[in-house]
């Protein structure tokens, strides 16, 4: 893969560089937490992205540490109190979650900002994705705090020093990833990697997104995952967040060659394997159930929607307006070209106004009153659209205004 950036572990990035591509309020956020006491390091995705495109993107992860040493108890009442003074004092949007970790939202970023720790698994498994406990230190190692961490590509990092001077920022890559993101190699970092079944998820997720090739150790390790557990919510979040067709069809690859044991409510999406559909990653389950229906309409049938409407959760009524869509587009596949056309049409417009609306339901509404004009139409209308086409083409496009 080629890099805008490349830097080697412990190397100064130029300040120049990361002040004209960070966002000012991150900045200041940091310079901020600095002023506190506290030391920061950028770390996972937002570095990642910044050395593949050049660019920040708006969700940031931290680390915080501390020059000095605390209790674990210690430690985790000065986080509290650090996000309590950013809320109160600093007027900062805060979400507060586990292990001390909590979330500042900005006007165009998201930043969270945990402790170092260590995730320990206990027993003999298998273990859902949060099956462990965790020990919070100010001053864990980088090189032990990575350790929880799924792939090398997400260890890579940036310090931030004392503000102003040449030395603000430092790239840090003790394990090299680097060449890694640079090779396009999927590795796993940590010994304990196959305990947390998201991970699955992710692995798959990752080479999609990246068009990445798995390291030989996953290959050597996929069995020891045990993925019954998995919930419906990570199936769908990381899904989504691919190429959903393309995401199923390597879980039942993988399933099958490495002999895994799934939810069984994952059967369900096992016609998608003979679906070729153009892809991309989606907003919402509604999105892409939308695309799936108009690109593949003729072979689906109402059980398929089904399927996909109780797994990703969405709203029952979309499963009735499916059905009368697929019924009546198979009863218009022989109907020639104009009936085609004007599907078409409809299709492109609708999924037009879900992006730009986000109005949902309004538009499905909009959508289902042009599509049943068409159908109280359709005996006479391959006569009328030859004759009239841009009356009919009008007359349908009004109903999206």
């Amino acid at each position: 893969m080629k890099l805008t950036y490349h830097f080697n572990d412990q190397q100064i990035i130029p300040r120049d560089v990361v002040m004209d591509l960070l966002n000012d309020e991150v900045y200041q956020l940091l310079m901020t937490i600095s002023h506190e006491g506290f030391g920061s390091l950028v770390i996972g995705g937002a570095v990642r992205d910044f050395l593949i495109t050049g660019k920040f993107p708006k969700d940031f992860d931290v680390e915080l540490r501390h020059p000095f040493e605390y209790s674990e108890a210690e430690w985790s009442k000065l986080l509290d109190t650090l996000a309590n003074r950013l809320e109160t004092r600093d007027g900062h949007k805060i979400e507060k979650l586990s292990f001390s970790i909590f979330r500042v939202f900005l006007k165009d970023a998201v930043v969270e900002f945990s402790s170092p720790r260590r995730e320990i698994y206990e027993g003999t498994g298998p273990w859902g994705h949060s099956d462990f406990k965790v020990e919070l230190s100010p001053q864990l190692s980088f090189v032990e705090s990575i350790k929880r961490r799924d792939f090398s590509i997400n260890t890579l990092g940036i310090e931030h020093g004392a503000p102003g001077t040449r030395e603000e920022f430092r790239f840090i890559d003790p394990m090299k990833a680097i060449k890694d993101l640079e090779g396009s190699v999927l590795k796993p970092v940590g010994p304990d990697f196959t305990k947390d079944p998201v991970r699955f998820l992710r692995m798959i997720r990752f080479k999609q997104r990246f068009d990445l090739s798995y390291d030989s150790k996953i290959g050597e390790i996929i069995s020891q995952f045990s993925i019954q557990k998995l919930t419906h919510f990570y199936i769908v979040s990381e899904s989504l967040k691919a190429k959903p067709v393309s995401f199923f069809k390597e879980l039942f690859e993988l399933k099958e060659k490495y002999g895994l044991t799934y939810p069984s409510s994952l059967d369900g999406f096992s016609f998608l394997r003979s679906i070729d559909m153009i892809e991309k990653s989606y907003q919402s389950g509604v999105h892409f159930l939308s695309d799936l229906v108009f690109q593949h309409g003729s072979e689906l049938t109402i059980e398929n929607v089904a399927h996909v409407i109780s797994i990703f959760q969405l709203k029952q009524k979309l499963l009735k307006d499916s059905e009368v869509l697929l019924n009546f587009e198979k009863s218009l596949l022989g109907a020639g070209d104009p009936h085609k056309i004007i599907i078409q049409v409809l299709k492109t417009q609708w999924v037009s106004s879900l992006v730009d609306q986000k109005d949902l339901d309004l538009s499905r509404l909009k959508y289902l009153n042009a599509f049943l004009f068409l159908q109280s139409q359709q005996q006479s209308l391959k006569q009328e659209f030859n004759n009239q086409q841009d009356k009919i083409a009008k007359e349908l496009m009004s109903y999206f205004k």
